[in-house]
């Protein structure tokens, strides 16, 4: 039995462009075309992904996500319960992830799309420690573009939620490569996804079942 749903098929798209001021950038720069931002979201794209592979740092996520969803349809899955009483607390105002959504939308319509999701799904109704598993998949977009009006950027962006999962982290491997191919035809329409993630992991499988038999005989 699935535990997710996704793609939603009686959700309707959000085609709702969220008008937010480009700024902030990275590094202190200062960018003043959407070339400029393009250029410079590829040129640190890889060098956020090394800082976070070398540890979780809220700021490098922050600025991580603000390069791949300034280039790609980027996805995102979030804990709804947690994160919604989190937007609720007066601290959470400042902090970096405070930040990085309200640079696709203000905090009130994020509170919205999360206790809509909660209660469109009856999770207010289940216990505690169910509702921490119930994620939602968004998909974030940010399209930059130059006022001649004004001379200054501006940003168009989407937050969609497409999917949920009420078991979250999950093994089902339907569940990431349905995912990986919604991602796929989001930023590569036409061209056919390579879901490599059920041989990816039936070779972890046959690894780690050979290292346990090498251990066995060893011993």
């Amino acid at each position: 039995m699935n535990t997710f749903t996704f793609p939603l098929s009686d959700c309707p798209q959000d085609h709702w462009f969220y008008r937010r001021k480009a700024n902030p950038f990275p590094f202190s720069t200062k960018p003043k075309t959407p070339d400029e931002v393009l250029k410079l979201a590829k040129q640190c794209l890889f060098y956020w992904l090394h800082r976070l592979l070398m540890g979780l740092i809220p700021e490098e996520m922050m600025w991580y996500i603000w390069a791949l969803s300034a280039q790609y349809d980027c996805a995102i899955a979030v804990p709804a319960f947690t994160l919604y009483h989190l937007l609720c607390e007066p601290q959470f105002s400042g902090t970096y992830l405070d930040q990085l959504l309200s640079m696709f939308a203000p905090i009130p319509l994020w509170r919205g799309k999360l206790y809509n999701a909660l209660q469109d799904q009856g999770i207010w109704n289940i216990s505690y420690r169910k509702k921490q598993k119930f994620y939602c998949f968004f998909i974030l977009r940010r399209h930059f573009h130059y006022d001649r009006h004004y001379d200054n950027l501006y940003t168009r962006n989407n937050i969609n939620i497409v999917g949920y999962s009420k078991i979250w982290p999950i093994k089902e491997r339907d569940c990431l490569n349905t995912l990986v191919s919604h991602l796929h035809n989001c930023n590569n329409p036409g061209l056919q996804v390579i879901t490599g993630i059920e041989r990816l992991s039936l070779a972890e499988e046959e690894a780690s079942s050979s290292q346990n038999t090498i251990q066995e005989d060893l011993n």
